[in-house]
């Protein structure tokens, strides 16, 4: 059991995004800019990792359930397993096919194949 309120005392030192931005306002901390990628996304995913710790600790609320879900939209559109760049790639070979499908299609008929 002591393990496991170290563990909590590791997280309850990690903020989450709104709680550091309250205590850092307080003392008079100047917050990071928004839309750094991946500042942002070490502060999603920590913030995540205290509540899925919560939860798996039985301690967790209807309320941090729910965070956790926002919390893994916000990852997945921050950090997608397949990037917009890729899905046009792979767009771009599927179009290449059917207009090298089509191309053969019309030299098997035109010489009766």
């Amino acid at each position: 059991m002591e393990a496991m309120q170290t563990f909590r005392a590791q997280l309850i030192g990690t903020a989450f995004a709104f709680e550091r931005s309250a205590r850092d306002e307080d003392e008079g901390i100047e917050a990071p800019a928004r839309g750094l990628g991946g500042d942002e996304l070490t502060r999603t995913r920590e913030a995540r990792l205290a509540l899925l710790a919560r939860k798996y600790e039985g301690q967790a609320s209807t309320e941090d359930v729910a965070r956790i879900h926002l919390l893994t939209e916000r990852l997945r559109r921050l950090d997608p397993r397949v990037t917009e760049g890729e899905r046009r790639a792979a767009q771009e070979v599927v179009e290449s096919l059917e207009r090298v499908t089509l191309a053969v299609t019309n030299i098997r008929n035109e010489f009766g194949l």
